[in-house]
C-alpha cells in the first residue's frame, strides 16, 4: 500500500499547473503525503504564474488549511489579494 501511495504522489506531482496546484496541496496535507505537498510547496514557491494560481477557487481555502498546519519556520510568504 505504501508503494502504491508514493507512485500516486509521483503521479500528480509530475502533472502540476497553476490551476490543480492549491487543491492538490489541500489534499495532500489532508491526506499526510508529505512529498507531494512538498512538490506542490516547490511548485507554488518557484511559478512565475503565482498571479493565475492565486485566482484559483482553491487557492484560499487550500492556502489556510496548509498554514494551519506548518510551523511559522515552514509558512511560505502567500501573497494576500
Amino acid at each position: 500500500m505504501d508503494r502504491l501511495r508514493l507512485l500516486c504522489q509521483s503521479i500528480l506531482g509530475r502533472n502540476l499547473d497553476v490551476d490543480n496546484v492549491a487543491t492538490t496541496l489541500a489534499l495532500a496535507d489532508q491526506h499526510n503525503c508529505s512529498r507531494l505537498k512538498d512538490v506542490c510547496i516547490e511548485f507554488i514557491t518557484s511559478s512565475n504564474e503565482i498571479d493565475a494560481m492565486v485566482a484559483t477557487k482553491g487557492y484560499t481555502a487550500a492556502a489556510a488549511m496548509a498554514c494551519r498546519r506548518w510551523t511559522p519556520a515552514q509558512r511560505p510568504s502567500f501573497p494576500k489579494y
